[in-house]
């Protein structure tokens, strides 16, 4: 997301040049997400797998797509950017 002003006090954004529904990498293999989305300059980052929870990057970081996987593949998008 890019910012685009603020109205009324609150912060404005709308998609970057680059943005793509994550909504896409469901179902999809592990290095196959990553690759869809390197693609976008995004990152694949690992959250929780087969029900374990996997240390993260705690910095904010708007490129970083945060997944849960099972199986090898991705089960459910956790968020993006990240941060406490």
């Amino acid at each position: 997301m890019v910012e685009t002003g603020q109205h009324t006090g609150v912060s404005q954004y709308r998609p970057a040049k680059n943005a793509f529904d994550t909504a896409e990498l469901l179902g999809m293999q592990l290095a196959e997400a990553r690759e869809k989305a390197a693609r976008h300059d995004c990152e694949v980052v690992v959250a929780r797998e087969d029900g374990k929870s996997q240390p993260v990057p705690i910095e904010i970081d708007p490129t970083r797509i945060y997944v849960y996987i099972e199986h090898g593949a991705v089960s459910d998008i956790e968020g993006v950017g990240g941060g406490l």
